[in-house]
Order: C-alpha cells, then structure tokens, then sequence
C-alpha cells in the first residue's frame, strides 16, 4: 500500500494504483499490465450484487491458457472498489489502464522503495501476488481457499509464493511506520490517495 502511494506522489498515481490494486487482488504482474478498459466492470447497485468485476487474459489468455476473472466485492474492499471506479471512469475504450511495460512499473517500484528505506527487499512486480497469498494464510484462510482465489493450477506453485516470501516477516517486524502509514491510507482511501486525473499514461 505505502509503495503504491509513493509511486503516485513520485508521479506515476496510475502505476501506483495498479500496484494496489494487484495487492488487493493478488493478480500476476502480466495480468495486471494486460488489462483494459472493457475489462474492467465498476460494483453497481442491482448489477453482479454490487460487486466489481476484472477480467483477465480476454486477449492473450492467462498462465492457466484461458480468460479467468477476479470479483472485487462491495463492502469488502473499498480500496479495489475504488480503483476499479477510477480506471473505468478515466481510461479511454480500448485503451490499457496504464502504458507502463513490465520493465517500467519494476523501476517505479524500485524508486518507491528506496524512498522508503526498503529497497534491500528485492520488491518486484511478483511481491505483491506472493504477499497476498501470505497475507491470506497467516488469516486463517485455508491453503486450498488461497489456491482458488490465486488461480494457481497446482498446490506446489502456490507454496513457492508463500516459501519466498517468508523470509519478509521478520522485515515487516521492523518497519511499524509501514504498517501505520498503511492503515493510515486503508482508513479513508478514497480521500488520501493521489488520485490521476488524466487519460492513460503511468
């Protein structure tokens, strides 16, 4: 949350939103940069409960070698919610939700964590996905639970993702401010995040 947030003070609010939005939903790094507008559906009243949808591979196929799709749920997420609304609302039809590559929204990300101290992490596009599923274990959420939700075909590739990121825990011990200056964000989202206010760019 606290990389995202830098990213868009440091100039890139439409890569930092990404980012959170991947924490939110656990996506894979190519996945998310894949994404447009048409695929992505705002949470409405009387449309899919409320909830937002995100469609993923609808052009490309996923990892799984099909379309897949994650639901953001109302009321459970106002930050994914938030996003979703955002990105519908400022990205051109047919258009990507960010024009950043691969190569250009790691760098943003590198920027971001040096700004605050924890560059010696190694944060890639990838952390977020694995500190997701962490984050949904040390929850209580069951192993299988975390597979479904990450579409992960196999039970051993998700345990690389939770294997590789367990070594960060005792970094996570160390950086309160992290963790406050996240719940500081999470607390009202939609009125302390930097919001963008032009078409697709970073």
């Amino acid at each position: 949350m606290c990389v995202g947030y830098q990213m868009a003070l440091d100039g890139w609010p439409r890569a930092g939103g990404l980012l959170i939005l991947q924490i939110c939903l656990g996506l894979r790094p190519g996945e998310l940069l894949a994404i447009r507008r048409e695929d992505v559906v705002p949470g409405r009243p009387g449309l899919h409960n409320g909830n937002a949808v995100v469609a993923l591979g609808r052009r490309f196929g996923t990892k799984a070698g099909r379309p897949q799709f994650v639901i953001v749920h109302a009321g459970e997420d106002s930050a994914a919610m938030a996003l979703v609304s955002a990105f519908a609302a400022t990205t051109p039809p047919g258009a990507p939700l960010s024009s950043l590559d691969y190569s250009q929204y790691s760098r943003c990300m590198v920027y971001a964590t040096r700004k605050w101290g924890v560059a010696s992490i190694g944060y890639s596009p990838h952390s977020p996905r694995a500190g997701w599923a962490t984050q949904l274990r040390l929850s209580g959420v069951p192993f299988s639970g975390i597979q479904e939700r990450g579409r992960w075909q196999t039970a051993s590739a998700l345990r690389i993702y939770l294997d590789a990121v367990a070594a960060s825990t005792t970094l996570l011990h160390k950086t309160h401010s992290l963790i406050e200056f996240a719940q500081w964000i999470e607390a009202d989202f939609v009125g302390r995040f930097p919001w963008w206010r032009q078409a697709p760019s970073a």
